[in-house]
């Protein structure tokens, strides 16, 4: 299994172990309205991400139903432009493995994503947050309102104002009606209700202001009864200038108050619902109120029921009690009347057409003249029928993954949620339907196996109270018969079907994993008839539980298996070549006993294996590690080299010719020969040689040419049959290929695919060649180039050159030459075109505008329909003024404010010029924003200041260039580094003029967060040592200094080497080691519940990763570390290695490499070379010294890098091999 290296800490991602988390998001507005150009909604990060190395972290913007993708941006911050329910979720991924460019805008949902991921029941690890912050975008509105009456009398102190809401109200999910009574002309506030219906006690001026709003965006208890005024309100909505989404009607219903002329004590008192909301039920349904018992009833008076529907209170039914029978769905109201029937006359009331405002505003209580109480704001019932729709599985089936599987279901249409309802997703388990959960959405995670349903239910909250619910005990039936559907009473709507969904166990996979080895040495020596062969652990093998490791020796190239071992080492006792193979595998499946060694092959045991067609889980490296071992008695230092094949042509006319330039890494030695093979196809079998690598052929297919070099003395070619002998067997005869003849063959070469040319198209405009650039000084310079003789012009077609400027390529001028005389410094190239003036008409090019790419896309070969031929790469030209003192300086800057944080999740980087940058005319200065150690260029612009989003180590630098030479178009932000342009630059080896400030002005950005107590200082325990009997004990202690909050925990580390890399991780400051080198143990105060330490992987991650990671991440951890820690040096006593005879110290070695040479190989002071060799078995270092076993030798390895090297000593005497770590920078 491979790795993910994240800040230089190496973490593993495997389907089994999976860190990214997405964290979650608060929302900061639930909700807003949608203004003229869209709106702008987001989230805030709760902090809690876990974002691995490499992987990115993207916000979703979904909407309902469905939780379909919408949009995909890296903030999580969306600009809409329709009314919906929106959701924002977190999404943590490896953009290797996820690949976003997938997602339908509009189509796509989140749970397709989940789906995919291990979360969700797939293969990919990634984080999902499903629940996300939720935002109501909708443009609420009062509709219209008018009085019931416009002038009320007041008596006995006091009188009710009234006013009717008409249509055009709307009230998105989420917010609410509140009516508000105001006073006077300056409109002060002294009342709100949820009815607009009022009680006063002054007479005066009041009006009736309906308000829809969000209670979670605007907070009612800022007004003050009596002083607050309705234009303080109005003042904080979008209508009124300000930032809250909701609508206040400023006219309103104006009502005049007036003292009473005459004496009326007649009152209707109020009404309770008991019931707000009914089903519309077969034959019928019976709707009323309770009397509060509040009503005054004169003698001679009487009282009866009105119910009035709307809009405009018509009146439908006239009763002794205040229940009604309904027949259709509406919004009904019962009124109560007290009246006088001598002189109030019912039998004017016609049904469906008087209202009950026309009633009162016959009485004195409406400015009529008639003694009597109509209570007109009554109690409400909404009689409507909800439905639950239908839902559909997003999967029938799913299966468990790391122990939970999340589930999810569509709505598949027909739902209809009345006004004051809500819809409820409730999770149901097994045939019982036994209730586990609810949701606004229709998505759970489930950790058991079994047989699970999700309902719809749409109910009204006030009618049925669901805190009755016990998880896990109350079942989808017992709900079900408190409702109309079930036998009950309350009006609701459950889907009781549902959407089933299986949940069964995934198949196991087979998790194991052979890893990678490498080897050794390339090649390997027998001595005195023995070799070892040794490999070495590159990528660690995954090994489950019960299962083993073991090293598998193979020999040829037919892998015969010839050896096992619990260490890749092995020792062979005659030559060719060997390869270790990595095998892990259960003993109790695989049975080893049925390998024949010396017959059986790595290919029949793997046909045994699932990832080779059989059925036992096990992993084997079948590519392994390979060494040629050879008698290094007989001496050969011949070397074929490799070679680069030119262009592949095509087939015309039945010939083709092909060649290859050789890379100049061949050796031939004095004596002997080189010669060019020619092979054809996937058997290599040779077809001709020649003493340059070109060769003329007449059929398609597979070629390759190969270098030998070898001695016509002892390699007869006269052996080989064109058309018949394979490469290999040449091959074979060799040393290299375990024969005995010393000699080279580039068995690899280059290789050619040749195809028929096409005869759709034979236009080819060929290469050309570049004269020297002239530099420019006064008047116009003339630069050319030759045509190569590849171009083919068709009968009927013309050649024509073309002139282009700039890296864009903008077409200048064309001439039937490659010649042009240009005035102007900048990069220029010439372009054959090879073309047929009937299809491409040339008017089109517009010079200074048209560019080659453009032209190119008109071309068969540029993906168009015209057969003609652009060579766009051409021969290209820097021409820069003659003079070549580049008099230029980008300056300095110092930056404001280096240290700081994110705030509101922005931070502004700003930096003031010294003063002593140099500008030349024509030149500008600019500044460059960079990101992290490797100052990857996240923004351009011409001032020094800059706006980020992301917390971390950022560098701003000044560059000063002509526009006209240097093109920042190259720079692609986010992926070029500083490193790419400072590369263009003269000073730097590059051809052009300018300056680029490389120091900058460095910050340090973290996300805004509470100051961290937690601290540790060490004091070292000695001072090291060395090794006795091979062994020391470092260890140090901690100073009073040192601060561990509540909850933390303390750790010590032991580093090693130069780069501090981490050895052992420890509770005690107290380590033992066995290798001589530098060593360092620092301290770490953390928070175990924050930081995990399995992140660090020790013998990889070193300490300036940790250190980044707990500054750098997307939430910095609060935790001490005594990053320099306290040094200690290990030395190994004087003994050095002694094995097999030559002795090599120190190990590991830094800068020198001190070689003690065995009598055995000096004799009597021999010559002695020694050659060093990379793991990839090429030599990287090779001298010649006289030999002398009672003086050390010291080999200079201070410029390699770091690594494992084999140092090879060789003399007439013999040879022999040592393995060495060096370390340190270069």
């Amino acid at each position: 299994m491979g790795t993910i290296l994240l800040s230089s800490v190496v973490f593993a991602q495997t389907g089994s172990e999976c860190n990214a988390f997405a964290g979650t998001l608060t929302g900061f507005k639930p909700s807003d309205c949608l203004l003229d150009g869209g709106t702008a909604i987001g989230g805030i990060p709760n902090g809690d991400a876990v974002v691995p190395s490499g992987f990115s972290k993207v916000y979703l913007l979904t909407t309902s139903p469905g939780a379909i993708i919408q949009q995909v941006r890296t903030v999580p911050i969306f600009d809409v432009t329709d009314e919906a329910t929106y959701t924002i979720h977190t999404l943590v991924h490896d953009p290797a493995t996820l690949d976003l460019t997938s997602i339908v805008q509009g189509v796509t949902s989140v749970s397709a994503i989940n789906g995919v991921l291990v979360q969700g029941g797939g293969s990919i690890c990634a984080g999902l947050d499903l629940v996300g912050t939720q935002i109501i975008v909708a443009n609420p509105s009062t509709g219209s309102i008018s009085a019931v009456m416009d002038e009320v009398c007041m008596a006995d102190g006091s009188a009710t104002v009234a006013a009717s809401p008409a249509n055009g109200t709307i009230v998105p999910e989420g917010y609410s009606v509140l009516y508000v009574l105001t006073n006077g002309a300056a409109l002060v506030i002294e009342d709100a209700s949820a009815t607009p219906s009022f009680e006063v006690n002054v007479v005066g001026t009041y009006t009736i202001h309906t308000l829809v709003h969000d209670p979670a965006t605007l907070d009612l208890d800022l007004i003050v009864f009596g002083s607050s005024i309705l234009n303080d309100v109005n003042g904080l909505l979008f209508q009124g200038g300000g930032a809250i989404c909701g609508v206040l009607d400023v006219a309103g219903a104006l009502v005049n108050v007036v003292e009473c002329s005459t004496e009326c004590s007649a009152y209707a008192g109020t009404l309770s619902g008991f019931k707000p909301t009914d089903c519309l039920q077969e034959g019928g349904t019976a709707i009323g109120g309770i009397s509060n018992g509040d009503k005054v009833v004169p003698a001679g008076y009487e009282v009866v029921y009105v119910l009035t529907s709307a809009p405009g209170a018509i009146i439908e039914q006239i009763r002794n009690v205040p229940i009604f029978d309904v027949l259709e769905e509406a919004v009904y109201t019962v009124h109560t009347l007290v009246y006088d029937p001598a002189t109030l006359d019912l039998g004017s009331v016609q049904f469906g057409v008087t209202s009950a405002v026309d009633i009162s505003g016959l009485l004195i209580e409406g400015g009529g003249s008639i003694c009597a109480s109509l209570d007109l704001v009554g109690t409400t019932i909404q009689v409507e029928n909800p439905e639950s729709g239908g839902l559909t599985a997003v999967e029938a089936q799913v299966c468990i993954v790391t122990g939970s599987a999340t589930i999810s279901a569509t709505p598949s249409g027909g739902l209809y949620v009345p006004n004051g309802y809500t819809v409820l997703y409730v999770l149901s388990q097994g045939p019982e339907l036994i209730i586990l959960e609810t949701s606004s959405e229709p998505m759970f995670m489930v950790t058991e196996l079994g047989d699970f349903t999700i309902h719809t239910l749409v109910y009204d909250p006030a009618t049925l109270p669901l805190g009755g619910i016990v998880f896990g005990t109350t079942t989808v039936l017992d709900v079900n018969g408190m409702l109309l559907q079930g036998g009950g009473g309350i009006c609701a709507v459950l889907d009781v079907a549902g959407a089933p969904i299986e949940v069964i166990e995934c198949n196991v996979p087979c998790l194991t994993d052979a890893g990678s080895l490498s080897i050794g040495s390339f090649e390997t020596c027998l001595v005195d008839g023995q070799a070892t062969v040794t490999a070495f652990v590159e990528d660690a093998p995954t090994v489950p539980a019960g299962y083993e490791v073991i090293y598998v020796l193979t020999s040829g190239t037919d892998h015969i298996l010839q050896q096992v071992s619990n260490d890749p080492d092995f020792y062979v006792s005659f030559d060719g070549t060997f390869t270790v193979h990595t095998l892990v595998y259960d003993p109790t499946t695989l049975d080893l006993s049925v390998v024949n060694y010396g017959v059986t092959t790595a290919a029949d045991v793997n046909a045994l294996l699932i990832q080779g067609g059989g059925n036992i889980c096990a992993s084997l490296d079948l590519v392994g590690a390979s060494t040629l071992v050879i008698d290094c008695s007989v001496e050969c230092f011949t070397q074929a080299g490799s070679l680069t094949g030119n262009k592949t042509p095509c087939l015309l006319d039945g010939m083709a010719t092909i060649s290859a330039t050789p890379n100049g890494d061949a050796v031939e030695p004095s004596g002997y020969a080189t010669i060019y093979v020619l092979t054809n196809g996937t058997g290599q079998i040779i077809q001709q040689t020649s003493i340059t690598p070109s060769f003329a052929i007449s059929n398609t297919g597979l070629y390759a040419i190969h270098t030998l070099v070898y001695d016509a003395g002892t390699l007869d070619l006269g052996v080989v049959v064109f058309g018949t002998t394979p490469a290999s067997a040449i091959h074979g005869l060799l040393l290299q290929g375990g024969g005995d003849i010393c000699g080279s063959l580039d068995i690899t070469g280059a290789s050619f695919s040749i195809e028929e040319c096409t005869t759709d198209c034979l236009a080819d405009a060929g290469t050309l060649t570049g004269n020297a650039a002239p530099c420019i000084e006064g008047s116009p310079v003339l630069i050319s180039a030759n045509a190569n003789g590849d171009a083919v012009e068709p009968v009927g077609y013309s050649t024509l050159y073309v002139l282009t400027s700039g890296g864009g390529l903008v077409i200048e001028a064309v001439s039937a030459d490659p010649s042009f005389a240009v005035d102007v410094i900048g990069v220029y190239t010439i372009h054959t075109l090879v073309y047929d003036p009937n299809t491409l008409d040339l008017t089109i090019i517009e010079f200074g505008v048209t560019t080659a790419p453009e032209v190119n896309a008109l071309l068969i070969q540029g993906d168009g329909d015209i057969c003609a031929a652009l060579d766009v790469d051409g021969a290209s030209f820097t021409i820069e003024p003659c003079s070549t003192e580049c008099i230029i300086s980008a300056g300095t800057i110092t930056g404001v404010n280096s240290l700081g944080c994110l705030s509101d999740g922005a931070s502004t980087l700003m930096a003031t010029p010294n003063g002593d940058a140099i500008v030349p005319s024509g030149f500008v200065q600019n500044y460059v924003l960079a990101y992290g150690p490797d100052l990857v260029i996240m923004q351009v612009g011409p001032v020094p200041s800059f706006v980020i989003t992301t917390p971390g180590v950022y560098s701003m630098h000044s560059i000063v260039y002509n526009p006209a030479t240097l093109d920042l178009s190259i720079i692609q932000l986010g992926v070029s580094t500083a490193a790419d342009v400072v590369a263009y630059i003269l000073l730097n080896g590059g051809n052009i003029c300018a300056g680029l400030d490389q120091t900058g002005a460095q910050y340090a950005i973290g996300n805004c967060l509470e100051p961290c107590l937690a601290k540790v200082h060490l004091t070292a325990n000695g001072s090291g040592g060395c090794l006795v009997n091979g062994e020391i004990t470092l260890s140090a202690t901690p100073n009073a200094s040192m601060l561990v909050p509540p909850g933390y925990t303390v750790a010590y580390i032991l580093a090693s080497g130069e780069n501090a890399v981490i050895e052992e991780i420890s509770p005690t400051a107290s380590f033992s080691v066995t290798t001589p080198g530098a060593y360092s143990i620092h301290g770490l105060v953390y928070d175990p519940l924050t930081l995990d330490l399995s992140l660090i992987t020790p013998g990889m991650s070193t300490m300036d990763a940790v250190h980044i990671l707990l500054t750098q991440s997307d939430e910095p951890f609060c935790a001490g570390i005594d990053i320099p820690g306290v040094p200690f040096t290990v030395t190994d006593c004087g003994n050095i290695i002694t094995q097999p005879s030559t002795a090599i110290w120190p190990v590991p070695a830094v800068d020198q490499l001190h070689v003690q040479v065995s009598e055995k190989i000096t004799g009597n002071n021999a010559e002695v070379e020694l050659t060093i060799l990379d793991a990839m078995g090429h030599q990287v270092l090779s001298e010649k010294v006289n030999g002398n076993a009672t003086v050390p030798l010291i080999v200079n390895v201070h410029a390699l890098t770091n690594g494992t090297y084999t140092l090879r000593v060789q003399s007439v005497h013999g040879v022999e091999s040592q393995r060495f770590v060096k370390i340190g920078l270069k």
